[in-house]
């Protein structure tokens, strides 16, 4: 079984930017809530800002602190756990890193997808499809 997920552009200095946009379903305080991440083959793992901590109920406390570096040298402060989210009909938990910062974009990286699905970028059409592996 697969699932499309068709890109979405920002405009930059009069130029289409295409941004591999999928839907994950997170439980919030207030409930089962849709979320827009960009999936990004470069993150390790599903990336989330500071906010997400109390808006996803979690106690800090249960979270392991860490530090993580993305572009560039300077290291940020995150804090690790795991979570459980609906991504492609298919309800798992996946390890997480929470910045310290509230602007972090919500990134859907390679741990926990990669182990379930094969993802294609296709281009031609615009979209990314998450293909279900064969085990």
């Amino acid at each position: 079984m697969s699932f499309t997920f068709p890109y979405q552009f920002r405009l930059a200095e009069n130029h289409r930017i295409p941004y591999p946009i999928v839907t994950i379903f997170l439980e919030t305080v207030r409930g089962h809530r849709e979320f827009s991440f960009i999936m990004d083959t470069g993150a390790d793992n599903l990336t989330l800002p500071y906010y997400m901590i109390t808006l996803l109920g979690v106690k800090k406390q249960s979270l392991i602190e860490s530090e993580s570096q993305g572009i560039g040298k300077e290291l940020v402060k995150t804090w690790e756990g795991n979570i459980p989210i609906i991504f492609c009909n298919r309800k798992f938990n996946i390890h997480c890193s929470f910045t310290n910062n509230d602007k972090t974009p919500l990134l859907l990286g390679k741990e926990g997808i990669f182990d379930f699905f094969n993802v294609t970028f296709n281009n031609d059409k615009q979209e990314t499809i998450f293909e279900e592996r064969k085990k």
